[in-house]
């Protein structure tokens, strides 16, 4: 090429190979790794709240047991229903500090009426039957048999909201020492409707069947007054087979949410230093 010649121009078109692809990929792809890092942290917290939303309403139980000279009242509530009436960092030795709580004034509990007088309990006692349950026994002194009975369930409101409570009302008078009688009342309680009242016939109830252990026996021998309560309990707690059922499920659930955000992480990194292709 002389001197003074014009220099021709020249369009260069740079093609983009399949190659360069990747480049692309990876810097788009650590976007992407956040955003599915933040849909595993969600998928995690879902798994953890999935429990929550799949507890069931809470059910408690009430035996309401009619003698001669007395009615006992058998409560039985799941501990998992009672964090909110007895919190746990409140109460660190749960089972045995919420049994000891749980009796301190009976008529928070229940209130009894007797042809409409109010009658407080003269025995109590809590214990733990077993993993995950406490019962609460309160005895009531029947001078003169009523032709009705009152029961309030005052500690309704202190459960979670759907909570339910079956109440059965068991004539006793004609088999004290057998384990349960006819029926005088059977029926839910809840929120809504706390209470009822029960006629008692003047005759009592004659029960049909054998019964093969002394309820009422069993029941003196663990009450006691209420200046003397004791609280007793299973000294070893171990979980139930669908507890540990429910654990593992949740674990490897949350191991493989947990894996997948590594996954995406670590391969938005690895795209993201892939050199690019000449």
């Amino acid at each position: 090429m002389e001197d003074g010649e014009a220099i021709p121009s020249m369009h260069v078109k740079l093609a983009r190979p399949d190659s360069y692809r990747p480049l692309a990929t990876a810097i788009r792809f650590p976007h992407n790794a956040v955003a599915m890092s933040r849909w595993s942290w969600l998928v995690i917290v879902s798994l953890w709240a999935m429990p929550a939303f799949a507890h069931p309403i809470g059910y408690s139980g009430m035996r309401f047991l009619v003698y001669k000279d007395k009615a006992t009242a058998i409560l039985t509530i799941h501990t998992r229903d009672m964090t909110d009436w007895f919190p746990p960092l409140k109460y660190p030795d749960y089972v045995t500090d919420v049994c000891k709580a749980i009796i301190a004034d009976p008529s928070d509990l229940l209130d009894i009426q007797l042809d409409g007088k109010v009658v407080a309990a003269n025995e109590k006692r809590s214990s733990s039957p077993e993993v995950g349950m406490i019962e609460v026994d309160l005895t009531y002194p029947i001078a003169k048999m009523p032709a009705t009975i009152a029961i309030w369930s005052k500690l309704l409101v202190r459960l979670p909201a759907g909570h339910q409570q079956l109440l059965y009302v068991e004539d006793m008078r004609s088999n004290p020492g057998g384990l349960s009688g006819p029926d005088l009342f059977e029926g839910t309680l809840s929120r809504e409707e706390d209470g009822t009242t029960v006629d008692i016939p003047v005759q009592p109830l004659v029960a049909h069947g054998p019964t093969s252990v002394p309820f009422a026996t069993a029941t003196t021998q663990t009450t006691q007054p209420v200046a003397q309560v004791s609280v007793a309990q299973n000294p070893v707690a171990k979980p139930t087979s669908d507890e540990w059922r429910s654990r593992r499920w949740l674990i490897l659930a949350s191991l493989g949410a947990l894996l997948v955000y590594v996954i995406f992480v670590l391969r938005g990194k690895r795209l993201a230093r892939r050199p690019l292709n000449g």
